[in-house]
């Protein structure tokens, strides 16, 4: 199956009793990129549709939270749309930083635009996050193409998923200036379509909302990444 692997760039709700660290000069720089492994798609099935790819993947993230075994540091305050077509070059998002420590895992959150997001945007801002305001609030959006019997079809999938995944990096992921620090999530897109058989699901029939949204919640991964090929170190 193909996968798509996508890392999520830290935008964060800042809590008290959290340090913030946005500001390279202050803690030590660690760079977020992203690699699509091959073009996304789905494989022939024996049922209706016959198969499904994909062009398009947009998430909006509000939260990337790392954590030590005393204390937690977020990363920005704003909301943002992660936004990759198929290219399977990997891809520096941008380079922030944290403080020196020792990370024991970090805790992302997948969430819709909230009022209070709103309020402070300037409009080429607002403009981003249009397609996620249009009739409801989306925190996915993902665009494709169904073959189905001989007539292809074009969709449109909307997600409204607001979702927090914690994740247990296998060893502390060392922060210091000995060396630089690069971070990766992964979305498996492959299982996206996918009932628990392996059938394909229609994007464009509501019964599958569920499933749909249920498969992009477990497709999130996140790892540390320095040799920066895409892959857990």
């Amino acid at each position: 199956m193909h996968k798509l692997f996508i890392v999520f760039i830290g935008l964060a709700v800042l809590l008290p009793g959290c340090s913030s660290t946005t500001d390279v000069s202050v803690g030590i720089p660690v760079t977020f990129s992203a690699r699509i492994a091959s073009q996304a798609g789905f494989g022939k099935n024996a049922v209706a549709p016959d198969s499904i790819s994909l062009s398009r993947v947009r998430v909006v993230i509000r939260h990337v939270r790392f954590m030590s075994s005393s204390d937690s540091s977020d990363l920005r305050s704003a909301p943002s749309v992660i936004d990759l077509g198929t290219s399977t070059d990997l891809r520096d998002i941008f380079v922030s930083s944290l403080p020196p420590g020792n990370y024991s895992g970090v805790r992302i959150k997948v969430h819709r635009i909230e009022n209070s997001d709103l309020a402070g945007m300037s409009s080429p801002e607002m403009a981003v996050f249009a397609d996620f305001l249009a009739g409801d609030r989306y925190s996915v959006i993902v665009e494709g193409t169904v073959y189905e019997g001989g007539t292809v079809r074009p969709f449109v999938y909307r997600s409204r998923i607001d979702e927090v995944q914690e994740r247990q990096f296998a060893e502390p992921m060392v922060v210091s200036a000995s060396g630089p620090v690069t971070v990766t999530m992964l979305l498996g897109t492959d299982s996206w379509f996918r009932s628990s058989t392996g059938a394909l699901l229609d994007p464009a029939d509501p019964a599958n909302e569920g499933p749909v949204d249920d498969n992009i919640k477990s497709s999130i991964d996140v790892f540390e990444d320095n040799d920066r090929n895409g892959f857990d170190d």
